[in-house]
């Protein structure tokens, strides 16, 4: 039989040396802060979320801005360079984004009303009502706030915009960080500062919750690879709260301004101390899952993560933890 012309051949063992672990500052180590189960359904499984509605929201409103910053650039074909982009054109990249989420599965609770029908009618200037009976309250509220961003921060913002979703990593020996800054923008005098787009509201980013803490420990890192890499040290880290923006803004008021609170601003991103005590943070994190996966033992969430976390997930109906965080459990839907 065939087989036995190999019974006897010796292939030697490959030395294979171990290769640092990479581990994403967004969707490693912050993911696994929020929650560890959460982590090994998705992350570690490799699960498909039966709706990110998260996901979507966070993703649409990132890839349809940075879309809006190749269009002031004149990267898109047809488009004049400084020009600012309309809200139809706004539309018409949110609706493209929309597409390539929806393909991969990644989709809001509801298309809208007939399962968002109406959506190739709009042309992206409808009040906020006339988009809700169109495409639905969440996919109007995520394209509400990028037009309101579009129309108040585009202009003083898109023209210092030197990168978008800039790559970056950062080898700690033992493992490598990655991230992708959403803007690196100048300031006068040749600074920088680096842009993060949020989708909390300002109240959640408090310097005390642990989401505000992490949001923070995320700009020191940034701030610090990217001295590395260029040599130069941002002046400040921005984090702007897209839940800050009230979704009927433009409807109600012609003279829009940036919401109170909305930019959270992250100062001293030269302080080495408070960096080490950030990278400290994250190595913590990542020794803690390293350790859960070697002895497969996926700890409790360490503080609430929030109901839009809990809401979207697959094991909410047998969830232990979450009475624990003060909120009752999810009722089973079938007997």
């Amino acid at each position: 039989m065939p087989w036995r012309r190999y019974r006897n051949m010796q292939i030697p063992e490959q030395d294979v040396s171990a290769e640092p672990q990479i581990y994403s500052i967004t969707a490693d180590v912050l993911s696994f802060r929020r929650c560890p189960r959460q982590y090994l359904i998705y992350r570690e499984r490799k699960f498909t979320p039966p709706n990110a509605t998260q996901m979507y929201f966070g993703t649409v409103v990132h890839q349809t801005l940075d879309l809006a910053h190749s269009h002031y650039k004149g990267l898109i074909e047809g488009i004049a360079q400084n020009t600012m982009p309309t809200s139809q054109d706004l539309y018409r990249y949110f609706r493209s984004v929309e597409n390539g989420l929806f393909a991969r599965g990644v989709r809001p609770f509801s298309y809208g009303p007939r399962g968002g029908a109406g959506q190739d009618a709009l042309n992206g200037n409808e009040n906020f009502d006339t988009l809700i009976n169109a495409i639905g309250r969440e996919r109007a509220n995520a394209f509400a706030r990028i037009r309101f961003f579009n129309q108040v921060e585009g202009p003083s913002l898109y023209p210092r915009v030197i990168d978008t979703e800039a790559r970056i990593d950062a080898d700690q020996g033992s493992f490598i960080i990655t991230g992708n800054v959403d803007v690196i923008a100048s300031t006068e005098g040749g600074g920088r500062e680096l842009w993060d787009y949020k989708s909390s509201q300002p109240q959640d980013l408090e310097e005390t919750t642990p989401a505000g803490g992490d949001a923070r420990m995320q700009m020191r890192i940034y701030a610090h690879i990217y001295h590395q890499r260029t040599g130069v040290t941002p002046s400040r880290g921005v984090i702007y709260c897209m839940g800050a923006i009230d979704a009927r803004s433009l409807d109600q008021n012609e003279n829009n301004e940036r919401p109170q609170n909305a930019i959270i601003e992250v100062q001293n991103l030269d302080n080495i101390a408070e960096y080490q005590t950030a990278i400290d943070d994250f190595s913590q994190t990542v020794r803690q899952i390293e350790q859960a996966r070697e002895n497969n033992r996926w700890p409790a969430p360490q503080a609430d993560p929030g109901s839009p976390t809990c809401d979207a997930c697959p094991k909410r109906w047998d969830c232990t933890y979450i009475e624990g965080f003060g909120r009752s459990r999810y009722p089973r839907r079938f007997p």
